[in-house]
């Protein structure tokens, strides 16, 4: 999978990580316990530093849709937090418990957060590393593009926020189609499921590879888009297929 663009809320995510930074650094000065003339800053600034270096590369990692990111992030943040929480008790140290756990409930936090980020249609077509095709959801279907430029493609995935579409990697001219249309920052789409149809604007998020599909996240909805959108989820979800 390739990230065409980042949404808004990912990054915004993303930004928050970086608060490992300073926080790394300030338990560092809590846990030494030293007088406010003489607190170790030279030593908080080195653990700081170096886990700078681990959360760069991991947010860059997160921002480009690696699945793997998350778990080593989840795997390094359970770490510090069992590692402050034992250090604590060791210690018997409130303040440094207190800290402790105001960093649980934010890693939580924002675990939590992206969690919902990741899974979100246009961000995940739930595609198994066994699969060639996502499943496609039965009559639903997508016309995306732009004025003559425009392709059907099967639907896989759906939510209020954006959707992913596909076609089969046999299907040469579509895919062709696809690899202009992830070119543009706004295309047209509409979807049809039996009788009901919507249309709204959205943006490329996610390409799958050689271009079979993308993820694309609805843009410049008005309420009665956002109602429009919603009552067609809604029509799905009826279904069971959402």
């Amino acid at each position: 999978m390739t990230v065409i663009s980042v949404p808004l809320r990912l990054r915004i995510l993303a930004s928050t990580f970086f608060l490992s930074i300073p926080l790394i650094a300030i338990e560092v000065l809590i846990v030494s316990r030293a007088p406010v003339w003489n607190l170790p800053y030279r030593r908080a600034l080195y653990w700081a530093m170096s886990y700078g270096l681990i959360t760069f590369p991991l947010v860059s990692w997160i921002l480009a849709g690696k699945r793997l990111a998350y778990l080593i992030s989840v795997l390094l943040a359970s770490f510090w937090v069992l590692t402050s929480a034992s250090v604590a008790l060791r210690m018997n140290y409130p303040v440094l418990g207190f800290f402790t756990v105001g960093l649980f409930g934010l890693l939580c936090f924002q675990f939590y957060w992206l969690s919902i980020e990741l899974g979100r249609s246009f961000f995940d077509p739930e595609l198994n590393w066994y699969q060639g095709l996502p499943s496609m959801i039965p009559g639903l279907v997508c016309h995306l593009g732009n004025g003559d430029r425009q392709v059907e493609l099967k639907v896989s995935r759906m939510d209020r926020d954006g959707a992913f579409v596909f076609c089969k990697s046999t299907e040469v001219e579509k895919v062709q189609i696809v690899l202009g249309l992830i070119q543009h920052s706004r295309l047209s789409a509409s979807f049809g499921f039996r009788s009901r149809m919507i249309q709204c604007f959205s943006r490329p998020i996610l390409m799958a590879d050689r271009g079979m599909g993308i993820g694309i996240q609805f843009v410049q909805m008005s309420a009665d888009s956002r109602k429009e959108v919603g009552d067609f989820v809604e029509a799905l979800r009826g279904e069971g297929y959402v």
